[in-house]
Order: C-alpha cells, then structure tokens, then sequence
C-alpha cells in the first residue's frame, strides 16, 4: 500500500500553526510514500526545500 500527502497551505495568517490540507489534484506539492511512517520525515525536507527555492535533488523550479 502507498501512502499519499499534499502540503499544507497557510491560508490564515492570523492563526499560523493552522494550514488547510488542499486535496491532491489541488496541491502544490505531494509525497508518496510506502510506509506511513515516512510521512512525517517528508514535511521537514519539503519545508526545507521550498525555503531554499530548490527540491531534494536541488533543482530550481
């Protein structure tokens, strides 16, 4: 079985620990996964990538 993760949005700057869970044909960007587990490695790498502007492999986008 896969697991599958759209990011978060922060669609309410007044309240920023909140983020809307966008459904994946929405989503900026996914994680697919075959252990649930590593779902909750995914958010910190993506979160980091998208602060340098770069994915994993460090392409642009």
């Amino acid at each position: 079985m896969r697991w599958l993760m759209p990011l978060g949005e922060r669609t309410r700057p007044d309240v920023p620990s909140y983020a809307d869970c966008p459904a994946p044909d929405k989503s900026r960007a996914l994680a697919l996964v075959d252990d649930f587990g590593h779902l909750f490695t995914v958010p910190a790498g993506m979160a980091a990538g998208i602060r340098r502007g770069t994915d994993r492999l460090g392409h642009t986008g």
